[in-house]
């Protein structure tokens, strides 16, 4: 458990944060025999969470990002939450949602999965504990529509949010650095097992865009050229969609960075927790690759992550 820096294969990935939310007391591995990924147990609220590589037509027709005339899918990480698991056929049941953890190649049809083997590396910074993970996935590879990724997913304890909503605690987000593929366009059906979203609320919101389910009014991180002091907002989850006039809960893990704000990659900053009186570290980092030059630069934690 921590900060983790440094270069994996795609399934090297899955197995090495699989392993390390099993190491926590909030998860348990409950089947290491899928044959893409590994099955976790989340004990808070007794529901199931699958981590897998995803390659080309791994799931058949089913495994579209953005649903249309495109029928685009992508290859990459994704997880799979469920409500039940059937531990003989190895696979989730009763209610399922699909995450986009990380699309790293897209495709108007079959996406390129020669990279999911363990001969092909990615640089993945990342944090992961018992309260869930949040880090980048840089790809070199030009490739399909290669992209690069930020990725979080949050288990909050109740008292974290607004109000009952009915929902799971679980906050999974994803922000690629190069969306080929039109955000909110292509639309899978509303409620449906079988397409993957960008940003979800188990077993209810999902959504394709990738800013959707965070406030979208944010400002990202900057250093003030007057006092060098750096100014700096925690994103917001909601529960509307629209017109962000529901949030549910207020993350205090990670943040946006302006990429000209006055920081640069791989500095750490400190934020000084006046409820608890704590210093937290964080890292500055940002998802690539090669198909362009925008940046998602983030600052994930380091050191002493906030405990809800």
């Amino acid at each position: 458990m921590g900060f983790h820096y440094g270069t994996n294969s795609i399934p090297g990935f899955v197995a090495e944060l699989a392993a390390e939310l099993a190491a926590t007391d909030d998860f348990t591995m409950h089947d290491d025999q899928v044959p893409s990924g590994y099955c976790l147990k989340y004990k808070d609220q007794n529901l199931y969470m699958l981590i897998e590589t995803v390659t080309n037509g791994e799931y058949g027709g089913s495994s579209y990002i953005y649903p249309n005339t495109y029928y685009a899918k992508f290859a990459g990480v994704g997880v799979r939450f469920s409500t039940g698991w059937n531990i003989e056929t190895h696979a989730p049941a009763d209610t399922i949602r699909r995450w986009a953890l990380a699309p790293l190649f897209c495709e108007n049809g079959n996406p390129s999965g020669a990279r999911m083997g363990v001969d092909s590396s990615f640089q993945f910074n990342y944090w992961v504990d018992k309260y869930g993970f949040q880090g980048i996935v840089q790809n070199p590879y030009s490739e399909n529509q290669s992209s690069g990724a930020f990725f979080s997913c949050e288990f909050l304890p109740d008292a974290t949010k607004e109000f009952a909503d009915g929902y799971t605690n679980i906050m999974a987000y994803t922000k690629r650095n190069y969306a080929y593929w039109a955000n909110g366009v292509c639309k899978p059906p509303a409620g449906s097992t079988a397409y993957y979203y960008h940003a979800l609320r188990p077993f209810g919101l999902a959504e394709t865009g990738d800013t959707n389910i965070v406030e979208s009014a944010l400002r990202a991180a900057f250093r003030s050229a007057g006092n060098s002091k750096i100014y700096f907002e925690f994103p917001t989850y909601e529960n509307e969609l629209t017109n962000w006039m529901t949030p549910i809960a207020q993350t205090r893990r990670w943040f946006f960075v302006q990429e000209s704000g006055g920081m640069s990659l791989n500095d750490v900053v400190s934020w000084l927790d006046p409820d608890n009186i704590t210093v937290h570290k964080y890292f500055i980092t940002a998802a690539t690759c090669p198909d362009s030059a925008a940046k998602v630069v983030v600052a994930i934690p380091y050191e002493n992550a906030f405990q809800y």
